[in-house]
């Protein structure tokens, strides 16, 4: 039961990312597009809006996690160093049937 719950909530929060990454795609495009009809170059702008907005909704969706683990100076988690942190995620991955996630560490 527990299973199904958590699987049917990774499929719910999957297909709100593409819903709100197609949904930031179109509003680009669709600002482009205005600004295309302002200026009397609608084509030009549309395509440059289609543009930019495809590849900030893919890097965003691909590079979003390593971003922000770069800007905040994130270091891997090893078992030796965190060894209550890398166990409690772990036993709770193998509690939930999930694969145990990669886990960082923020140093201030």
């Amino acid at each position: 039961m527990m299973q199904q719950s958590l699987y049917s909530h990774i499929q719910s929060n999957k297909l709100k990312t593409y819903l709100l990454i197609f949904g930031f795609i179109g509003f680009i495009s669709a600002v482009f597009y205005l600004l295309g009809i302002y200026f009397g170059e609608t084509k030009g702008f549309l395509i440059a809006g289609l543009v930019i907005s495809l590849a900030s909704g893919v890097g965003s969706y691909f590079y979003s996690d390593k971003l922000v683990l770069a800007m905040n100076s994130a270091i891997p988690a090893n078992k030796e160093e965190w060894f209550d942190f890398y166990t409690v995620a772990q036993n709770i991955a193998i509690a939930a049937g999930v694969p145990m996630p990669r886990l960082y560490v923020f140093l201030m």
